[in-house]
């Protein structure tokens, strides 16, 4: 693998691999994203006219719980708050603690096909859209969404998602510094490896065969393993990133300092 020695810096391309479908997102990571003025202004607009007055649901809230803040702040009722990533779920507890009026979200730790609460939500808000447009899963998850945590007519922002391709060569778009990637994503790429690693041993037994051999791959092939497996694999990955980030609270337990607004398990948000 060829890594790219110079520091990185403004005006000079980057090369760094895609991490959003893999469950290592750190302090950085999510900066990355809550910095991101071009997308993040979007969101915004669309909450500005959809939450007032409104429920909402925040999939895949992250550490900073940014678009049940962002919601509450437009206006809306009352805003649940979802994470499934146990360290991102114990920073979002910390910082929901110092929010002000907290009683006005409600988080709550796992996938939010597993949750159940009430009431149902008005509108949802979910950042769940992938380099490629589902790879993060979207597409199942807003179906689940819209069928049991939403009114009939719900909102979902963002309500459409495309993927656009096109071939290109690197070393024309970068003629002034090597096709390598940046020194500060090699943590990354080996985080993506070691994820990519442990799903192939998870899957194994649903194939018969490790996902590379011939048999592995001919089962594919026919079909023969076709129901979902996300709900399968995505515990063990996300329960692993968070043995890996320090451990974190069983089903149930209160997680210290968090206040009422905060269950690690399907929970009932109050209705105000």
């Amino acid at each position: 693998m060829s890594v790219d020695p110079e520091p990185e810096q403004e005006g000079r391309s980057a090369l760094w691999p895609s991490v959003g479908e893999y469950p290592i997102y750190d302090p950085f990571l999510y900066t990355t994203m809550t910095t991101d003025d071009e997308r993040n202004k979007r969101f915004r607009t669309a909450l500005s006219h959809l939450a007032p007055g409104r429920r909402i649901l925040d999939i895949g809230t992250g550490q900073d719980l940014l678009w049940a803040r962002e919601g509450v702040q437009a206006g809306a009722r009352h805003a649940v708050a979802i994470e499934v990533i146990e360290d991102a779920f114990r920073k979002a507890a910390a910082n929901l603690s110092a929010f002000d009026p907290q009683d006005r979200i409600t988080l709550l730790h796992g996938q939010s096909t597993n949750l159940q609460f009430a009431p149902r939500a008005d509108v949802c808000v979910a950042e769940i859209i992938g380099s490629l447009a589902g790879a993060e899963g979207a597409a199942a998850v807003l179906t689940d969404a819209r069928s049991r945590h939403l009114e009939p007519g719900g909102l979902v922002v963002p309500h459409r998602a495309e993927t656009l391709a096109a071939a290109a060569c690197l070393s024309d778009l970068l003629p002034e510094q090597p096709v390598a990637f940046a020194e500060a994503s090699l943590p990354y790429l080996r985080s993506r490896d070691l994820v990519v690693a442990e799903l192939s041993v998870f899957l194994a037994p649903w194939f018969g065969r490790p996902m590379g051999s011939p048999d592995g791959k001919e089962n594919v092939r026919r079909g023969r393993h076709h129901r979902d497996l996300r709900p399968l694999v995505r515990g063990p990955l996300e329960e692993r990133a968070g043995r890996v980030a320090g451990g974190g609270p069983q089903d149930g337990q209160e997680v210290p300092g968090a206040g009422g607004g905060v269950r690690d398990h399907p929970g009932r948000p109050a209705d105000e």
